[in-house]
């Protein structure tokens, strides 16, 4: 195999596993410019694989308050990347999200564009909303009965 297929089958490989994951994977131009939406991505702002991208910009896209953003480029420029919690923007609902974003250089040493890679945390915001509903009823029942409570572990 010549370097150039060995290339083009690697890069052929990490296109099938961004198009795969569950996990919405995008790029941004340096003006926060959404430039590309796998399909999980896609699918969330309603999508389809051919249609053309909308002109959004990463705060758009986010949701990001001016705070949240200024924290992000300052961070970014510190270390790289900014890791977080947002709401993503859907067509019709805004998903919390868990975010990574990457600032990716040039041979100059210029962000040349910017990676988001974002995980829907709803299930595990609807759980811990559970849990806390959950203990302020057993938190009620134990100071309001007038028996004792006893708890043993076993």
């Amino acid at each position: 195999m010549t370097t150039e297929s060995l290339a083009a089958d690697e890069l052929l490989r990490l296109r099938r596993a961004a198009q795969s994951t569950t996990d919405l994977i995008t790029f941004h131009a340096r003006g926060g410019r959404l430039l590309f939406a796998n399909r999980a991505a896609r699918e969330l702002i309603g999508l389809g694989p051919d249609e053309l991208l909308p002109r959004l910009e990463i705060d758009e896209f986010f949701g990001a308050t001016p705070e949240e953003l200024a924290e992000m480029r300052q961070a970014i420029i510190r270390e790289g990347r900014w890791s977080g919690e947002l709401f993503l923007r859907g067509r019709d609902r805004r998903v919390p999200v868990s975010v990574v974003v990457s600032g990716h250089r040039d041979a100059n040493g210029r962000y040349e564009y910017f990676s988001a890679l974002a995980r829907d945390i709803s299930e595990q915001r609807a759980n811990e909303a559970a849990r806390r509903r959950s203990e302020t009823v057993l938190r009620a029942i134990v100071q309001s009965s007038p028996l004792p409570i006893f708890a043993l572990d076993a």
